[in-house]
């Protein structure tokens, strides 16, 4: 190939390739402000009290003595082992 073949070429080259840094760059600049949003969402989100539904009764799963304050002495017989 000629010399100027070469040229035009590495001319098209170089377009494309400034072409392709310039997209990059726009991608990144827009992945850096999503990340900036989500990372203040996040902080935003773990500093708040926890709240619970609506209508929501957490329960002990302990058993009726355990949960009214009797037979703890008989509890603690029951899981010792001879």
């Amino acid at each position: 190939m000629s010399e100027v073949t070469n040229k035009a070429f590495d001319s098209l080259e170089v377009l494309q390739t400034a072409h392709r840094i310039k997209e990059l760059e726009y991608d990144c600049a827009e992945l850096t402000k999503q990340n900036e949003e989500l990372r203040e969402r996040c902080k935003q989100l773990a500093s708040r009290m926890p709240e619970w539904p609506k209508g929501y009764r957490p329960t002990r799963k302990g058993g009726q003595n355990q949960s009214q304050g009797q037979g703890q002495g008989q509890d603690k017989k029951r899981f010792v082992r001879n």
